[in-house]
C-alpha cells in the first residue's frame, strides 16, 4: 500500500533559475513571433515556392520556444526541475531553428515537392523543431539499427565475440545480489542525469500488484510516473554483462513518498525541550533521540543476555559511514562507537558516556542502533501522558492493533511531548536523505500526522512513539521535508521481533 507521492521541495536557486528560464523562452517566442509576423506579407501560404531561409528558422524558434514551455511548466509543477538541466534550455532555439532547417532542406531535396505550399512547408518545420528531441532520437534509433544490421559488432580481445546469454534466475541469490550491486554502484549517477525524474534507484524486488514476487530488480523510485523525461521511458529491463556473460535483469518503477532524517543537524537552530533524552557520539555535532531500554537476549547462551539501549542507527553513526546492512562492533571501546547523553552538541559541562554501540543498520523496514548500556542498574521506560502523570512502558502494540486515527504520543529531544495521529498504518516506498549519496527506501513505515500546531524537528529521530496505554508503537525515524507535521515511525513489533529484544 503506497501514499501519495510528495515531491522534493524546490530550493530558492532552483525557482530563480526556473524564472530567468522562462523569461528567456518567452523573449525568443516573440522575437521570433514579431520578425515572421513581419515577413508575413511577402509569403504566399496557398502558393508554391521557396521559403526565406530566416522566415524558417523563425517557425523553428516558434515550435521549440512551445515545446520548452511545456517541459518547464511541467517539471516546475512536480518538482523535478534541475539547475544542470538550464543549458538545455538556453540551447533550444539552437536546435528548433536548426531542426527546421533540416527538415526544410529534407522536403526540398524531395521528400515533398517543391511546389508544396509555402504555409505547408512553415507547419512542418515548426511541428519538427517542436518534437526535436523525439526525432533526433528516432533518428539515432534508425542509424544505429542499420549500423547493427550492416556490420557485426567488433569483439573486443574477442571477449564480446564469446559472450553469451545466461539465465539470471539461475544465479543464487547472493550472486544476483552482488552482480546488481555492483551496477547500481556504478551507474545510479548517470542514470539519474538522464532520467530527471528518478529520486533513487536500489536492488529490490519486482512488485506484481503491489506485491513482491520475489524476482530481483534493479527498482527506480520516481518523484512521479507521469513526469515528462526528457528521454523516455525507463527500460522494462536491463542488460547487465558480468565476465563473459550477459544477464536481462528486470526494472520496477515506483513513486516514491521523499523525507529526510531528523537528527539534529537537518534542523540547525532548533532549541533544545527535552534535553533528558537527548543522544550521540562524542565525535559527531549528531544529535536525536532516546527510544527506550530494552534487554537483548541471546538463545544460544541466556547468560549473555544485556541491557541495551535503542535509536536510531543514523543518530549513531554520522551520515558519512553510514552502510546499508548489519553493522557491527568490535567491543573495543573506540570513540566512534561510544555513546553519550546528552549529545555532544547539548552538552554543557560533563559529558555522560552511556555506553557504546554493538549492533546497527538500515535495512528496508530498519533505521536502528543497539547501545550496550555500562551502568547496569534497574531501569524502566517512563512515558508522560497529556495530564502530566506517567506510564510504564513495558509492552507494545501489534501491527494489526495499529490503525489509522490511532492517537499517539511522542517525547522528543527537539520538540518535547507532541500528541499525533496515525494517518497511515501502512506506508511503502518511503526514499529518506541522509545526504547529499546516502540514502534508502523504506516499506512497512506508519505515518503520524501532529495534531494542532505541533511539529517534529530535527533531534527527535530515535523519539519513543506510544499509545495513550503506554504501549510502544515504534521509533520516530523521518519526517517529510516541507511538512514538518508529519512524520514517519519504525514499528515496534519489527524492532523486537528482528532483534531478539524485550521491553523493560
Amino acid at each position: 500500500m503506497s501514499t501519495i507521492p510528495h515531491s522534493r521541495a524546490q530550493s530558492k536557486a532552483e525557482y530563480i533559475w526556473a524564472g530567468i528560464i522562462a523569461i528567456y523562452l518567452i523573449v525568443v517566442f516573440i522575437i521570433a513571433f514579431i520578425f515572421l509576423a513581419g515577413c508575413w506579407h511577402c509569403l504566399s501560404l496557398t502558393g508554391g515556392g521557396s521559403v526565406p531561409f530566416e522566415v524558417i528558422v523563425s517557425a523553428g524558434l516558434i515550435g521549440s520556444m512551445v515545446i520548452s514551455c511545456g517541459h518547464l511548466s511541467v517539471h516546475i509543477g512536480v518538482r523535478t526541475f534541475r539547475v544542470q538541466w538550464a543549458l538545455w534550455y538556453f540551447v533550444q532555439p539552437l536546435i528548433g531553428g536548426g531542426m527546421a532547417l533540416i527538415a526544410y532542406w529534407g522536403m526540398e531535396g524531395g521528400i515533398l515537392a517543391t511546389n508544396a505550399p509555402q504555409g505547408f512547408k512553415l507547419f512542418l518545420c515548426s511541428l519538427f523543431a517542436m518534437f526535436s528531441s523525439d526525432a533526433t532520437r528516432r533518428l539515432r534509433t534508425w542509424f544505429g539499427n542499420y549500423e547493427f544490421a550492416a556490420k557485426p559488432p567488433e569483439a573486443k580481445d574477442g571477449a564480446a565475440a564469446n559472450s553469451t546469454t545466461g539465465d539470471f534466475n539461475s544465479l543464487s541469490t547472493d550472486k544476483q545480489k552482488d552482480i546488481l550491486e555492483k551496477y547500481v554502484a556504478a551507474n545510479q549517477s548517470d542514470m539519474k542525469r538522464q532520467y530527471p525524474n528518478v529520486e533513487h534507484i536500489e536492488v529490490g524486488f519486482k512488485r506484481k500488484d503491489s506485491k513482491p514476487t520475489g524476482q530481483r530488480a534493479i527498482v527506480f523510485f520516481v518523484i512521479n510516473k507521469g513526469a515528462v523525461s526528457n528521454t523516455g521511458t525507463l527500460p522494462a529491463t536491463i542488460t547487465i554483462k558480468d565476465g563473459d556473460t550477459k544477464y536481462n535483469v528486470p526494472t520496477d518503477v515506483r513513486n516514491a513518498t521523499l523525507a529526510v532524517s531528523l537528527a539534529y543537524n537537518t534542523c540547525e537552530g532548533q532549541l533544545v525541550k527535552n534535553p533528558g533524552c537527548s543522544v550521540g557520539t562524542p565525535t559527531s555535532d549528531e544529535s536525536g533521540s532516546i527510544g527506550f531500554i530494552a534487554t537483548k537476549y541471546y538463545d544460544s547462551d541466556p547468560s549473555h543476555d544485556e541491557k541495551v539501549m535503542v535509536s536510531c542507527y543514523h543518530v549513531i553513526a554520522p551520515a558519512k559511514t553510514l552502510r546499508k546492512d548489519w553493522a557491527y562492533s568490535n567491543y573495543d571501546n573506540k570513540s566512534d562507537n561510544l555513546v553519550q547523553s546528552p549529545s555532544r552538541k547539548d552538552t554543557t559541562g560533563h559529558s555522560n558516556i552511556i555506553g557504546c554501540m554493538i549492533e546497527g543498520c538500515i535495512t528496508t523496514y530498519l533505521d536502528i542502533a543497539l547501545v550496550r548500556l555500562y551502568n547496569n542498574q534497574s531501569v524502566v521506560n517512563k512515558v508522560k501522558m497529556p495530564d502530566g502523570g506517567s506510564l510504564t512502558c513495558s509492552t507494545y502494540c501489534s501491527s494489526k492493533d495499529i490503525n489509522k486515527s490511532k492517537a499517539v504520543f511522542m517525547m522528543g529531544r527537539t520538540s518535547g511531548f507532541v500528541s499525533a495521529t496515525v494517518s497511515n498504518p501502512v506506508v511503502d516506498d518511503v526514499v529518506v536523505k541522509y545526504s547529499e549519496n546516502i540514502r534508502n527506501a523504506f516499506d512497512d513505515l506508519i505515518e503520524i500526522t501532529a495534531d494542532g500546531s505541533a511539529t517534529f524537528a530535527g533531534g527527535d529521530s530515535g523519539a519513543l512513539i506510544y499509545d495513550t496505554q503506554g504501549k510502544a508503537v515504534g521509533i520516530l525515524t523521518c519526517g517529510y521535508e516541507n511538512e514538518p507535521h508529519k512524520a514517519y515511525i519504525v514499528k515496534i513489533e519489527s524492532i523486537l521481533n528482528l532483534l531478539n529484544l524485550i521491553l523493560l
